[in-house]
């Protein structure tokens, strides 16, 4: 049970670093998060309310690739370097599955159409995301069993 609420914890913490970056990185703030709304078949225009909620999105995203990550983890104490590649092997996961084919599924696009631009905007992002996960982890699960030694 530790394990699920470890990789829930640092998943919405990654989501919300993730959530964040894409909020500040694009031209515009919050330019790219309805198009995020739009992945998943929600009508979205370009108003305060739909950046809103595809933040929030991306947020409760990173939670559910949290308990993803949890899951591959297992349920014994995990090293910080397995961590950490599992973390950056999700992150990498949710680029090509997330920022990739889903999106171009979305605008009726060739499953891997990309440009460079477009990989080198999105994908250290999605990295970035990956190492968040995998220390926020490892923190947690050293201070739980830190706590259940006292």
């Amino acid at each position: 049970m530790h394990t699920i609420r470890n990789g829930i914890l640092a998943g919405l913490c990654a989501g919300l670093v993730l959530a964040t970056f894409n909020f500040v990185v694009n031209g515009s703030p919050g330019s790219g998060l309805p198009e995020i709304l739009h992945w998943f078949g929600i009508a979205a225009d370009n108003g305060t309310g739909s950046r809103f909620a595809g933040y929030v999105l991306v947020v409760i995203l990173g939670g559910i690739f949290g308990v993803l990550f949890s899951l591959i983890q297992g349920g014994g104490y995990v090293s910080g370097a397995r961590s950490l590649l599992t973390g950056l092997g999700l992150g990498f996961a949710w680029w090509l599955l997330l920022s990739l084919v889903l999106c171009n599924i979305a605008f009726k696009q060739s499953l891997f159409h990309t440009s460079f631009a477009d990989v080198l905007l999105t994908l250290p992002l999605n990295l970035v995301f990956g190492v968040v996960l995998g220390t926020a982890y490892d923190l947690l699960q050293r201070r739980s069993a830190e706590a259940r030694l006292r």
